[in-house]
């Protein structure tokens, strides 16, 4: 087991501010990580305009909430980008000094990324909670980034493949067969993003899902059903109006979910059960992260089949994302 992390205001209750609507009083006795298994996993930020004339985002923390958006636990402090095995044993996250995997009961923790110069996106965790992928996106150098695996153990580690030449990749989702992995891979110079699908097996190059580049501005924020068989998206039409899609690994049956005129979407994530998508929405202009900070989020619940939409939670600074729910 690796070194402890520093408690928490350990025994005394904790406030988990308005990153995840109404503040709720959360009361735990020592920092070992809460029980997740059919909740709402996701990291909140909270926006602190006191702190800085330009603004300042706290210290992120790891929380989760019931399927009905009540009852918020702090799960880990002082950490963001969590992924959550299957059976909900295991998860995956970053700190300030790289990615670690832990056991929900506390009993096991290891660091298996460390922090060096290049900017590390993911985690994401395979199904079976045995091996986790990041993208290693490289700053000093020129090389376009790497997709690796390394094991839970933190052995291992192995490259799969490369990010499309000119992107950076980020925010993985694997697939619940454990056969496919996908990013979001994005140009740094006028943010436009595709969707790309990794074989964790190795020996291929990443295959970008077809179609998408013509429709849309901007694609990103996807993640995997739990058949395996449908990709959930965020998508940007090219008069910047944001919206949830739905769409095949090979490029069909692309649908719209829903779309708003004002805001945008972060962050989709299925239910267990493949019919609920759980979203960030967030209130203002998508171009502005200012004013979207200022302006808060929702937590939004759409139906798969119909694109109903009912709100989970409100909030009003701060931020959420990176939904796990299992």
């Amino acid at each position: 087991m690796g070194a402890r992390r520093r408690p928490l205001l350990v025994g005394l209750p904790v406030l988990v501010g308005t990153a995840i609507g109404a503040v709720i009083l959360v009361t735990h006795h020592d920092d070992r990580p809460q029980p997740v298994r059919g909740r709402i996993v996701f990291a909140a930020w909270t926006f602190d305009e006191l702190r800085s004339s330009t603004g300042y985002l706290d210290r992120p923390r790891i929380v989760s909430v019931a399927p009905d958006g009540s009852g918020g636990r702090r799960v880990i402090a002082d950490a963001t980008a969590p992924a959550v095995s299957a059976d909900g044993r295991v998860i995956a996250y970053r700190d300030g000094d790289g990615v670690v995997v832990e056991a929900t009961d506390g009993s096991s923790r290891r660091r298996v990324v460390r922090k060096t110069l290049d900017d590390v996106t993911g985690p994401a965790i395979s199904p079976d909670g045995r091996t986790v992928v990041v993208a290693r996106n490289h700053l000093a150098q020129r090389p376009a980034g790497t997709v690796e695996l390394v094991g839970a153990d933190g052995q291992g580690r192995r490259t799969i493949g490369r990010a499309p030449r000119g992107t950076r990749l980020a925010d993985p989702a694997w697939s619940p067969d454990g056969r496919t992995i996908v990013f979001s891979a994005y140009r740094p110079d006028d943010g436009r993003g595709q969707l790309v699908l990794f074989d964790p097996r190795g020996g291929r190059a990443g295959r970008t899902i077809p179609g998408l580049a013509r429709r849309f501005a901007f694609t990103g924020d996807a993640d995997i059903a739990p058949d395996g068989r449908t990709v959930v998206f965020v998508g940007v039409t090219r008069d910047g109006r944001s919206g949830l899609y739905v769409v095949r690994p090979d490029g069909r049956g692309l649908r719209r979910l829903l779309v708003v005129s004002r805001g945008t979407f972060g962050s989709p994530a299925f239910s267990p059960d493949g019919r609920t998508i759980v979203a960030t929405r967030f209130l203002a202009r998508a171009r502005d992260l200012g004013v979207r900070l200022r302006s808060g989020y929702r937590i939004v619940a759409v139906d798969r089949a119909s694109g109903a939409t009912r709100t989970l939670r409100r909030a009003g600074s701060g931020t959420a994302e990176d939904f796990a729910w299992r």
